[in-house]
């Protein structure tokens, strides 16, 4: 797993801890089979909300209408960030 990969689960997890339905079925009187079945199942919940997230970013930066203004702006603003970057490194030698 790489570093986005890692935060991403570190994400779900915190959803994962403020889910009140989980919480009040793993704190109550429930088997241990049952705690497990909705822990999977929010889970599952968690993944799938998760897919929707990055499904709907795609879906806007690859839009025929943001996409080239999108790339533009992203491009001007890597263009002036390493320009920027190479500045301070010539000014340091």
């Amino acid at each position: 797993m790489n570093e986005d990969d890692k935060l991403d689960i570190g994400r779900m997890q915190e959803k994962l801890k403020d889910r009140d339905d989980l919480r009040s079925v793993i704190t109550s009187d429930n088997t241990l089979e049952n705690m497990r079945y909705k822990f999977d199942k929010v889970v599952d919940e968690l993944l799938l909300d998760f897919v929707h997230t990055k499904l709907d970013l795609y879906k806007k930066l690859s839009d025929p209408k943001v996409n080239p203004m999108f790339k533009s702006k992203w491009f001007e603003g890597y263009l002036r960030e390493t320009k920027a970057d190479g500045m301070q490194e010539f000014g340091s030698l």
